[in-house]
């Protein structure tokens, strides 16, 4: 199947998609989109930082990016994408055995792949990125419940809840951090 008929499938047909993934085998062609998708991404992110770079990240001003720089970037950017996609779905394997799906590697790889469509397509754009990360989120989930036979409210919970506890950190975190620079401000520190 061509990138584009299952870009438009996982997007606009996500239960069929993945109810019939099984028919692919091993993980050469998710593989294959993966790559494609992720070029696609970064000369996206490339394009938007060498034409607006403090525009894509306001708080953080960023240096002359020179064509040699982008290059370099891009360049990185795909190869920790690819590299990343075999640790991610590594890990998601070993968490999706915990609640006794029993998938091999290469299912869990392309369940991983196909559900970062959105990510993949539409990350690149601010603002839209945050939609396209939920998105992702609803199709591992509809991917979860489709190809491993996980009810629709247990596939949500393997996600959703380790998703709640690191949000939960994370404003523990903040909370922390801020105390602590109003504690060292108050000490006259700045």
């Amino acid at each position: 199947m061509d990138p584009l008929k299952k870009i438009k499938e996982i997007l606009f047909k996500p239960n069929y998609f993945f109810t019939h993934l099984d028919k692919e085998k091993g993980i050469k062609d998710s593989f294959i989109y993966l790559v494609i998708l992720t070029i696609f991404y970064t000369v996206m992110i490339a394009i938007i930082v060498s034409k607006w770079p403090t525009s894509y990240v306001s708080l953080i001003p960023l240096p002359e990016i020179t064509n040699s720089i982008l290059i370099f970037l891009v360049i990185i950017s795909l190869l920790g994408t690819i590299i990343g996609s075999f640790i991610t779905a590594a890990l998601l394997h070993v968490w999706l055995i915990i609640f006794n799906a029993k998938k091999t590697y290469s299912d869990t790889y392309k369940l991983y792949v196909y559900s970062i469509t959105p990510k993949l397509i539409f990350g690149w754009i601010p603002i839209v990125n945050l939609l396209a990360w939920v998105y992702s989120l609803i199709l591992i989930i509809i991917g979860t419940n489709k190809m491993y036979k996980i009810s629709k409210f247990r596939a949500t919970m393997i996600y959703v809840i380790p998703l709640i506890v690191l949000v939960l950190i994370f404003i523990l975190l903040f909370f922390l951090l801020a105390s602590l620079l109003v504690v060292y401000e108050n000490q006259g520190g700045f």
